[in-house]
């Protein structure tokens, strides 16, 4: 297989035209050592314990607040009412209030991690009727674009500090989340766990399978237009995801040229491991059928929530379907594989297994 682009054209009038193109030749791989792999299936029960924390997480999310006494100090986990105007900060020192920028009776919960950052910590340490100059820099990547990476400064007036007051869940409370009873709750809770821990379980299965197939299959060349295009759409995800946390880039710890070249080695090991599975499917005759799609959009269909009917529309595009045949066949091949391996289980800790999801 050979994969090329024109660089340079000229077109003459009267004259041949002529033109000049790279191509690149992708290696013929030829899959070996892929079954009978040693795996270690690992596995995990649902325990008392991690339902227990999983109502006290939703314990904490149901959680009330009430005034703290006159001259306490806001601390993480408190709510503070505040009111008050932003202003960017130009770069004369001149200040100038910006639309969405008046605050009345707004809540903030320190530590929550709603607003931009340097924000909730800034009211750290405040009182009910102090006022606070919050000093913080939107995000390059802020969504109101005519913000962004603009410095600015929020005058503010705290009007409450209030603390958490967590009640335990209850049959009665609980209702207001939709459920019969407490009961009916954990039963929910125990199902998600199950649900969460089986999906662990796949992952490091298939982790494992892939570090085994990637070890025993470096005998080859990486095409490395594939290498450089997986390159800037790892990198282009990563910037997505920046953008809809609303995280300015700095977040990233380390310099763009950093990040970028962190993102090499995946970028590799993903063009490895796709030219691996082909051949492997190449090899065994695994073939993607219209079942095999049809389930895959159904599975789709399924998981999107009140979405579900906009999902069913977009795959009723055979162009949208087709998107969905590199995943099915990576999922065939690897069942396949899993199918072929030499597969030991072990139990460990659900807390353990669950790292797999976070």
């Amino acid at each position: 297989r050979v994969s090329g682009v024109a660089d340079s054209f000229a077109a003459v009038e009267g004259q041949d035209f002529t033109f000049n193109a790279d191509f690149e030749i992708y290696p013929d791989v030829t899959a070996k050592n892929y079954t009978g792999i040693k795996l270690t299936k690992e596995e995990a029960e649902p325990s008392d314990e991690l339902i227990a924390t999983a109502l006290k997480r939703l314990e904490g999310q149901m959680a009330s607040y009430e005034p703290k006494a006159a001259g306490t100090t806001a601390e993480k986990g408190d709510q503070l009412v505040v009111d008050g105007q932003g202003y960017t900060v130009k770069k004369d020192g001149s200040e100038e209030a910006f639309a969405g920028g008046n605050l009345q009776n707004f809540k903030i919960v320190l530590g929550s991690g709603q607003l931009i950052p340097g924000f909730e910590d800034a009211l750290i340490g405040s009182k009910a009727g102090d006022e606070v100059d919050v000093k913080v820099t939107f995000p390059a990547e802020y969504h109101a674009k005519e913000l962004a990476s603009q410095p600015a400064i929020f005058k503010l007036k705290v009007t409450e500090v209030a603390g958490p007051k967590e009640d335990a869940l209850s049959d009665e409370s609980v209702k207001q989340l939709g459920f019969e009873n407490l009961d009916a709750l954990k039963d929910i809770l125990k199902k998600g766990a199950v649900r969460d821990l089986t999906m662990a379980t796949d992952q490091r299965l298939k982790r494992q399978l892939l570090d085994a197939l990637e070890e025993a299959n470096k005998d080859f060349d990486l095409p490395q237009g594939l290498v450089n295009a997986e390159h800037q759409s790892l990198w282009r995800a990563q910037l997505n995801e920046l953008q809809q946390r609303r995280m300015p880039i700095e977040a990233l710890g380390s310099s763009v040229e950093e990040a970028i070249a962190s993102l090499k080695p995946l970028a590799e090991r993903r063009v490895r491991l796709g030219l691996v599975l082909a051949a492997i499917a190449k090899q065994e005759k695994i073939e993607v059928e219209n079942a095999d799609i049809d389930a895959a959009v159904n599975e789709q269909i399924a998981s999107a929530g009140p979405q579900a009917e906009q999902a069913r529309q977009y795959f009723a595009n055979p162009a949208n379907r087709q998107q969905l045949t590199g995943p099915v066949l990576e999922d065939k091949v690897t069942g396949w594989l899993i199918e072929k391996a030499a597969v030991t289980t072990k139990s460990i800790a659900p807390n353990e297994l669950l790292t797999e999801l976070q």
